[in-house]
């Protein structure tokens, strides 16, 4: 055999040796395409597993392939056969990334993967085949959407908030909400019924969709079992409706069938004395609600019920006398507008990074495992390609947490857990987050710490931003004090700094206010620490003591319960 027919069978050795490698080890799931024809496509273990198919099976529907397994691909709508797939992708000219399609698997599940195709080629490089890698990102996707539906409705709620704050006229500004309550949620009805405790019924006050003279006329039972709307004026809870059709126990029904309201949701406006009334929204066709509908339903709601207090106490005041107690609902709605546009901004800026960020770490996955298997000087390659993984899981976290922050909604689970190991945690965190920094700290914490309900990621990063701003002010020492009074735990931090500017304490948990917008403050640090702190259900204060600095106090509700007070009497 002449040297360069051996040189080319040893290359075609090396790349099937290689292709096998990639079949047992590869992290993600790999497809191999074996022929320029089709009539192979063999799964890795991780692709089998995905697909719920034998290892062995050939996943191919070329028409020499007895028995195929139907495994679909939608690149544009379209589904065709995984082996047509690969090799369309492969004979493309240019250069192509990974592309999100729809794959149906055997089972008639779809799925969302992120798919990269390459050529498999001959010496002469002529296409002998493609193998492809791809990566569940069907949560993923549910995550993003899930995002982009929250930022929309953030940003109807701060344009609400912005016009509300303006406008006076109750009329225009309850249009204002139906119109976004139907066009945000994509639902055909929106209403706002007002109680009416004289007759015992809800009055249809404002709505959108319904029919011409129901507006202002129709009624509705304010019973408990009279409807959805009802239940959720005496609950003073949200009430979800799955299908009207099935809920016999309503017995006022005329309005809803009347119009054909298969689905809906219902939530308490509050008033003055009382429940004013209900928001409700409703579609005529099978719709499921989630919690982020409630909790925009929710937000519309209270910001009517702002403005209707607000109404009635410019009517019992007169304009004159109304403007300092208005000030405080002027400033909650401004407030909301801003918290609502950052939603918005932090949404936004999580979808971004979360996309380029999952591909980069599937990659460096498959460096580390090539590195690992490569031989000579693989070790330090494999370190860093670890440092990789380490720091694109440390930025999925990050942007996990500025999600968290966006939806403040006080949900995150809290458990039992050790404040001391939290203060001492956040200590070492900002030692790597501020490692130039001269602040010397000195703990004297209470040992063994009374029971707080808490979550421990949350309040650490609300412990690293109290210490970073007292460092970032110029503090060189800062003292952690603990102290209980049996029914609060409270942390007080004490710095050497240059103390709290005095007309600076009204507005120092407000979001975007910064004493340091020169030196790049961004005013957003002390604002999370207070949301942290009030979803635990206690409070943070600030001070100047008179010894000098500035003083942080965190108090905390203590979590008694029959066993921890046993067990405390017990040490």
């Amino acid at each position: 055999m002449s040297a360069a027919r051996e040189g080319e069978v040893s290359g075609i050795m090396a790349v099937e040796t290689s292709l096998e490698v990639l079949l047992e080890f590869g992290p993600g799931g790999i497809l191999i395409c074996e022929d320029a024809e089709g009539r192979s496509v063999r799964p890795n273990r991780r692709a089998a597993e995905f697909f719920n198919v034998d290892p062995e099976r050939n996943l191919s529907r070329h028409p020499s392939v007895p028995d195929p397994i139907d495994v679909l691909v939608a690149p544009d709508g379209e589904l065709i056969s995984l082996d047509r797939y690969l090799l369309q992708r492969a004979r493309r000219k240019s250069r192509t990334d990974d592309e999100t399609v729809t794959v149906r698997c055997p089972s008639g599940k779809l799925m969302q993967v992120s798919m990269g195709v390459a050529p498999l080629t001959d010496r002469d490089g002529n296409l002998r085949g493609a193998i492809g890698s791809f990566s569940d990102i069907t949560e993923l996707t549910r995550i993003t959407e899930e995002a982009e539906i929250r930022a929309r409705q953030q940003a109807a709620m701060a344009r609400l908030a912005l016009y509300a704050v303006a406008e006076r006229n109750i009329s225009k500004i309850t249009r204002r909400i139906l119109e976004a309550c139907t066009s945000t949620l994509g639902v055909r009805f929106c209403k706002v019924l007002e109680r009416d405790p004289e007759h015992g019924v809800l009055r249809l006050k404002a709505g959108k969709g319904w029919k011409r003279g129901r507006v202002g006329r129709a009624t509705m039972s304010a019973a408990r079992g009279g409807s959805p709307d009802a239940l959720a004026l005496h609950s003073r809870r949200p009430v979800v409706l799955d299908d009207f059709a099935r809920e016999s126990q309503y017995k006022d029904r005329e309005l809803f069938a009347e119009h054909g309201i298969v689905s809906g949701a219902s939530v308490v406006i509050d008033g003055h004395e009382g429940p004013y009334g209900v928001l409700g929204a409703h579609a005529d066709h099978k719709r499921s609600f989630s919690q982020n509908d409630l909790n925009f339903m929710q937000a519309m709601a209270a910001l009517l019920s702002t403005a209707l207090q607000r109404n009635a106490i410019e009517e019992q005041l007169g304009e004159s006398q109304a403007r300092l107690t208005l000030a405080e609902s002027d400033d909650r709605m401004q407030r909301a507008a801003r918290l609502a546009s950052l939603g918005t901004l932090a949404a936004g800026i999580a979808h971004e990074i979360n996309n380029p960020l999952n591909s980069i770490l599937m990659n460096a996955e498959l460096g580390q495992m090539v590195a690992r298997n490569s031989g000579q000087g693989s070790e330090r390659m494999e370190e860093i390609f670890g440092r990789i993984i380490g720091d694109c899981r440390r930025c999925a976290g990050i942007t996990s947490g500025v999600l968290q922050f966006a939806r403040s909604d006080g949900n995150a689970t809290k458990e039992g857990g050790d404040i001391n190991r939290v203060v001492r945690r956040s200590i070492d965190l900002l030692a790597s987050i501020l490692p130039l920094t001269e602040l010397s700290i000195e703990q004297d914490l209470v040992d063994p710490p009374p029971p707080v309900a808490l979550n421990e990621t949350e309040l650490e990063q609300a412990m690293v931003n109290l210490m970073r701003n007292a460092a970032e002010a110029g503090a060189t020492k800062l003292h952690l004090r603990s102290t209980s009074d049996g029914d609060h735990l409270t942390i007080s931090l004490r710095d050497n700094g240059p103390g709290i500017p005095t007309g600076s304490f009204g507005r120092l948990f407000d979001p975007f206010f910064s004493t340091r917008r020169e030196y790049g403050g961004t005013g957003l640090g002390l604002s999370l620490v207070y949301r942290i702190v009030h979803d635990h259900g206690g409070t943070v204060s600030a001070r100047n003591p008179a010894s000098g600095g500035a003083q942080f106090d965190v108090k905390l509700p203590i979590a008694w319960t029959s066993a921890t007070q046993d067990e405390t009497l017990r040490k």
